[in-house]
């Protein structure tokens, strides 16, 4: 971390996490202990953009005038990084959408699990994704609602507004199932996916039988503030849980797939916070915006300390190799065959327009030459960190390292 730390930072014209790292994280880390994961993603986010990762190299395909660009560091907790994985991801979608409505469902455990979801993130978070989706399969079974399977896929974020713990999952499901050899509609004109007071009962009582089994077998981390020594304790704990609201939201169907696309592209690659909502960094004090949802949506400001402002950011970076998008039913991995029958049969039954796979795929952005403003910027060569320290780039002057960059390029890439 930098040991230079200006207590304002007056001369930007935005703040970015990197910052607020750089001010106050050695204050945090004098007191914290910070996992290893934890640190690799800081280092990450400090690294990003700065040429550590390397550089990317476009040469105009009219005037030969080379652009050089700073890698992105990647690191999915990274408010700079989620661009490009964005794009691809929602290209992906398109490719996979049904011709039926589509639904948003989020399923929310109570507050009071928060310092649980903190001592044992990857055995809670994994029960809150079975439990919910559990609840959504048994509900597309049961001939009363559909009688079907469904698909759907999940998004886990673990936060609210202000970056206090928040999990919660938000499932887009399309609107009917499969029966055997043909697609179901939704009962009841598709007016609604399933009734929210009945999903919301069950998935409770999924989530609660799996928090029990966790408990009995001692595979829970309880922290010491939550007072839990018996057994009687953790009994008293859970009825006190049961009896707060256990909210499972969901949207009117969207209206078109491109809504879809939309929708899932704001959400599937968000990060705890953006940069944009960093509003001012002075005096060890970080000023963020938030929609306050109980108060119409207004934007307000939240005022924090640079530590408490880390602790919160820190709350939300995910276990190593943990996947917060998961997919189930008919849209799950592997089930390509069996949605090539699903679109079929929609086709069949005049649902449907056969189409080309790549029919309206959306061209990856062009970008133009700054220089001759008629070229097009062509990527050459990608120069990765590992390279640069072999070659001992690194050491050189931009000048210099710009020069044999250029040899690397003609050498190895024609």
């Amino acid at each position: 971390m930098s040991t230079d730390r200006p207590e304002k930072i007056a001369s930007q014209a935005k703040f970015t996490l990197a910052d607020i790292f750089n001010l106050y994280m050695d204050d945090y880390l004098s007191d914290h202990y910070v996992p290893y994961h934890y640190k690799k993603a800081i280092s990450d986010i400090l690294k990003c953009g700065t040429g550590y990762f390397g550089y990317t190299y476009h040469v105009c395909d009219n005037c030969s005038e080379i652009e050089t660009t700073n890698n992105a560091c990647g690191n999915r907790h990274c408010p700079s990084c989620q661009g490009a994985k964005q794009f691809k991801w929602v290209q992906t979608q398109i490719d996979n959408l049904l011709p039926v409505p589509y639904y948003h469902v989020v399923f929310t455990i109570p507050a009071l699990l928060n310092d649980l979801c903190r001592y044992n993130e990857t055995l809670l978070y994994d029960l809150l994704f079975d439990s919910s989706a559990e609840t959504l399969k048994q509900f597309g079974r049961d001939p009363k609602w559909l009688g079907a399977e469904i698909g759907f896929y999940g998004i886990l974020h673990t936060w609210g507004q202000t970056n206090w713990i928040h999990p919660h999952i938000h499932y887009v499901v399309p609107g009917g199932g499969w029966d055997g050899d043909k697609w179901k509609d939704m009962k009841y004109g598709g007016k609604f996916l399933f009734p929210i007071r009945a999903l919301s009962i069950v998935f409770r009582g999924k989530f609660i039988e799996g928090l029990k089994k966790l408990y009995y077998k001692s595979k829970l981390s309880i922290p010491k503030a939550m007072k839990i020594t018996t057994n009687k304790d953790f009994e008293s704990f859970i009825d006190v849980v049961v009896a707060r609201n256990w909210i499972a939201y969901s949207k009117a169907p969207f209206k078109t797939p491109e809504a879809v696309v939309k929708y899932i592209g704001y959400y599937t690659h968000r990060v705890a916070i953006s940069n944009k909502r960093i509003k001012s960094i002075d005096n060890n004090q970080v000023i963020i915006s938030y929609k306050d949802y109980k108060d119409n949506n207004k934007e307000k400001e939240l005022k924090l300390t640079g530590k408490d402002f880390i602790e919160r950011f820190l709350f939300h970076i995910l276990p190593p190799n943990y996947h917060k998008i998961r997919y189930y039913g008919i849209l799950a991995n592997g089930n390509n065959k069996k949605r090539e029958k699903i679109l079929k049969s929609l086709i069949e039954a005049g649902k449907a327009k056969k189409t080309s796979p790549k029919e309206n795929k959306v061209n990856e952005y062009i970008k133009k030459c700054k220089k001759c403003m008629k070229g097009i910027m062509i990527l050459v060569a990608i120069i990765h960190r590992y390279y640069i320290y072999q070659r001992s780039i690194k050491k050189q002057s931009p000048v210099k390292r710009d020069l044999l960059i250029s040899e690397i390029i003609k050498s190895e890439y024609g």
